[in-house]
């Protein structure tokens, strides 16, 4: 029988990088604002609710957003090896920004709460939140 070890993978320059990025994308998640999240977990249930209504257990918060981050970076022809909070997508300020360039719906949020910053003071606020 043939037993595989855990993150066993061949090295291949797109997943390196996907790893390498999806790091990036993780530690922007950790610094977001609290009043962000509070928004996004908002859209997530709304958005899941309106494209996954049978599973439940395929796209969570996390997921969803960082799916997001790699489609904007593609649209943007944003580097995300260079992501951080302080070195951010250009010109996506607000969860609206990031629904706005990913083609994405707002699936009934409030004009207040697509105006909602992603980072408050350059993208310092709860650093300890962990995933």
């Amino acid at each position: 029988m043939y037993v595989r070890s855990s993150y066993e993978h061949e090295h291949r320059a797109d997943t390196d990088y996907f790893y390498g990025v999806q790091q990036r994308v993780n530690g922007c998640w950790n610094t977001a604002s609290t009043e962000f999240r509070n928004v996004w977990e908002k859209y997530h249930i709304r958005w899941f609710d309106a494209n996954y209504r049978t599973d439940w257990k395929v796209v969570r918060q996390h997921n969803l957003w960082s799916k997001l981050i790699f489609r904007a970076g593609g649209i943007l022809g944003f580097d995300l090896e260079e992501l951080s909070p302080t070195n951010w997508l250009p010109g996506v300020e607000t969860i609206g920004d990031l629904l706005r360039v990913c083609g994405m719906g707002r699936y009934g949020l409030k004009e207040e709460e697509i105006n909602v910053r992603i980072f408050t003071t350059e993208g310092t606020e709860n650093t300890e939140n962990v995933m």
